[in-house]
């Protein structure tokens, strides 16, 4: 057999490869999506931005997981507002706002590029930094997607000048800031106003961001809940409130 032959044998299994690999991912990504998402859009009861969303964001776990909080809170008649601070995508705040329109919505973000130090440790223990853009939502066109009316209120500011007049009762928060004074501040913030049973979602709990981390945990340490980590790009980690701090034991 010539090396053309053999050559052209190589090539033809690598392309049938690819076509199987493609065929397969496709096939499982359409058979494992939640059975509630699917028996929900059968039924034709997913809003139509929700559904567009879904189509295109490519951290599919974080979606379904801030749809079904969402659900909880609406079937467990939970009483707040959404709140939002920093937008670095702007596809999660699309998918709360249509969620439920009649609700009140809250979101703080300073919708400018940011760039900060990252330092990475190799697998021979050398520490290395470097400086990142983070991805950010320029305000024009945030507003064009999500327009301001009377249930939805957009502030462009810095979390930390604005976190503090949140009055109003909240049944769902998301924060995704890798400041730890921002994400200290806006749990200690949120939390005294979360409703018992309304939820909060902090986004890179489990990626390069130490102060993240930290200070959800010395949050944790304070409060009777516990956060839990759902398995989407970056780590978030959510956190239920309880309805009530004086739970009998069950028989």
């Amino acid at each position: 057999m010539s090396w053309t032959a053999i050559l052209n044998i190589v090539f033809l299994n690598i392309i049938i490869w690819i076509i199987l690999s493609l065929f397969w991912s496709h096939w499982t990504y359409k058979l494992f999506k939640p059975y509630k998402w699917l028996e929900t859009m059968k039924k034709k009861q997913i809003n139509k931005t929700i559904a567009n969303v879904e189509k295109r964001t490519k951290d599919k776990n974080r979606f379904y997981a801030v749809w079904f909080l969402l659900h909880q809170i609406d079937e467990h008649l939970i009483d707040g507002q959404y709140v939002m601070l920093e937008i670095e995508n702007q596809e999660l705040a699309e998918v709360v706002r249509a969620f439920n329109v009649e609700r009140k919505m809250t979101i703080i973000s300073e919708f400018k590029p940011k760039r900060v130090e990252v330092r990475k440790e190799n697998c021979d223990g050398k520490v290395t930094t470097q400086n990142i853009d983070l991805e950010y939502v320029e305000y024009e066109n945030f507003t064009k997607s999500i327009p301001e009316n009377k249930n939805t209120k957009i502030i462009n500011a810095s979390i930390l000048s604005e976190i503090g007049n949140l009055n109003e009762p909240i049944c769902f928060a998301a924060i995704d800031t890798i400041d730890g004074e921002e994400v200290s501040q806006s749990l200690s913030k949120i939390y005294n106003l979360l409703s018992p049973g309304g939820a909060i979602i902090v986004h890179d709990y489990n990626h390069d961001w130490e102060a993240v981390r930290n200070a959800v945990d010395t949050f944790q340490a304070l409060i009777p809940e516990n956060f839990i980590t759902i398995p989407d790009m970056y780590g978030s980690v959510v956190m239920v409130k309880n309805k009530t701090n004086n739970c009998q034991q069950l028989n």
